[in-house]
């Protein structure tokens, strides 16, 4: 749910950031066509070759997503499919049908009943692939843009270095400087487009890592306060003995370690965050 809630959040932000992104777009464009007219080939061709990879990767990515997602949603009825095939060579077998996700529904029988499996399947395979295109729109909206504007950076630079060969800075100091700052106005517009996006993800994911620690370091200590619910002062000495021993062990801190270089409990992990 939380990770469902970050996804969504992310994108209800940028659509409500959405005529910032169109004039974002559309000031990338325009950066784009003056690149284009550049003489100095370097330029050119830094930018078709970055836009080209950049192109390509997103693609790939989508297609992974894709492929992920249709994986998702028919393997549990494909599995189910199976079972069913099973069990007409077999009827003393029980079916059992496969779920997308083992959570409770509403407290209804999916796992044994055909219309409840049926009616959950048919809520979570949209389901699925909503938050796979939800999820996907946004991690390629944001690192587009982020890695067109370093590009966009890079070309700044790449046309610093051409002038400083060819030693044209009277000529194309101007031009330097519209096209920085260009470069200056597309960061500081996806600056504001993202600023609120990533403080909710950074938020939730704060959230996510407490939660997860503070259910992992709290079992961990629950053990010894449960040695000592259970009267182990009065069971023999053999029993008391195995009971310290727990007990013992217990009360060493349990967390996690970052690469075995720090040690994360719930302490340490809101010190750091």
């Amino acid at each position: 749910m939380f990770f469902q809630t970050n996804t969504f959040c992310g994108i209800f932000l940028l659509f409500i950031n959405g005529y910032k992104l169109e004039r974002l777009i559309e000031r990338a464009r325009a950066f784009s066509r003056t690149v284009l007219q550049e003489t100095s080939p370097a330029i050119v061709q830094q930018l078709n070759k970055q836009h080209e990879l950049i192109h390509k990767v997103t693609r790939i990515f989508f297609i992974v997503v894709t492929y992920a997602a249709h994986f998702y949603v028919f393997a549990p009825i494909l599995s189910t499919l199976y079972t069913l095939y099973g069990t007409t060579r077999n009827v003393n077998e029980t079916v059992h049908y496969t779920l997308h996700m083992e959570e409770n529904f509403y407290g209804l029988p999916t796992r044994t009943s055909g219309p409840y499996y049926l009616l959950f399947s048919a809520i979570m395979t949209p389901t699925s692939y909503l938050c796979a295109f939800a999820g996907t729109v946004k991690i390629l909206t944001i690192s587009n843009f982020i890695i067109y504007c370093t590009l966009y950076f890079q070309l700044v630079q790449v046309k610093l270095r051409t002038v400083a060969q060819e030693n044209s800075f009277r000529q194309e100091l101007k031009a330097i400087v519209t096209l920085h700052q260009d470069a200056l106005n597309c960061a500081k517009l996806l600056e504001s487009i993202t600023s609120l996006v990533l403080l909710q993800q950074l938020l939730l994911c704060v959230l996510i890592w407490c939660s997860m620690l503070l259910y992992f370091t709290v079992s961990s200590a629950q053990v010894a306060h449960e040695v000592y619910e259970c009267r182990w002062e009065l069971q023999t000495t053999a029993i008391q003995k195995d009971l310290k021993l727990v007990l013992v062990r217990a009360q060493t801190p349990v967390g996690i370690t970052a690469g075995k270089f720090c040690y994360m409990n719930m302490e340490q992990f809101g010190i750091v965050s």
